[in-house]
């Protein structure tokens, strides 16, 4: 968006039915006046002006360097299945869930399940593990372990 921003073109993506734009306020030259200068010139509704559909432009937006929408669907699918694969967790393993989360919470109860949050803490402290328990020939492990950076701020060093 940085381009299109730079020519002088303005991104609307959400906006509610009350939203207001200000024009640039206009600020005589030559000698000033007392007071501050203003800040904002009229005061336009943006609801106005997408009354006007020939006014409006297409416009592409690269998300990550792809040229359509498909890559913030499949972000936004990705992130529900995890979602999903977390209350799963949550609901069918809490005890477990519970015993690596590793940290102290004042609403921990028996019988309810972990949040979301907690089981994502849960299968961060139980990383380590999981791969040191396996085999050094597991296609995952070998897969997970190559494409660490041990040497960055990671959760998941390995002490030396």
């Amino acid at each position: 968006m940085a381009p299109l921003l730079k020519k002088g073109n303005h991104l609307v993506s959400l906006v509610r039915m009350n939203a207001v734009a200000y024009m640039p306020a206009d600020v005589p030259s030559g000698k000033r006046k007392k007071g501050r200068p203003p800040l904002y010139g009229e005061k336009v509704k943006l609801r106005t002006l997408l009354d006007n559909p020939n006014a409006m432009q297409v416009a592409q937006s690269p998300v990550y360097g792809e040229t359509n929408v498909l890559a913030y669907h499949r972000f936004i699918q990705v992130g529900l299945i995890a979602q999903g694969l977390l209350q799963y967790l949550s609901i069918s393993f809490p005890d477990l869930v519970w015993a690596k989360f590793g940290s102290w919470l004042r609403t921990i109860r028996p019988g309810i399940p972990p949040s979301e949050y907690v089981t994502s803490l849960a299968l961060r402290n139980s990383f380590p593990d999981f791969l040191s328990g396996l085999p050094s020939e597991a296609a995952f492990a070998k897969f997970l372990i190559d494409r660490i950076d041990f040497r960055k701020n990671n959760p998941f060093r390995l002490a030396a």
